[in-house]
């Protein structure tokens, strides 16, 4: 989880960095089904929010699933 984090982390502050919602989907599911954490999957969903992507239907499906 940690070196997935810091990944991440090194991505977003990438000059060449665009958002989409595929790694964010990846890091929900991650929290959703592996680590079955509400509070951190619900947190990678406000960010979403926060950075403005759209959600896919993906998102929506694991959100409902937990």
């Amino acid at each position: 989880e940690a070196t997935a984090l810091k990944l991440f982390e090194e991505m977003e502050s990438s000059p060449q960095y665009t958002p989409k919602i595929a790694p964010f989907n990846t890091l929900l599911q991650y929290y959703v089904h592996t680590k079955q954490d509400r509070e951190k999957a619900l947190a990678v969903y406000n960010k979403i929010q926060t950075i403005g992507l759209n959600p896919s239907e993906h998102t929506y499906k694991l959100l409902i699933g937990y």
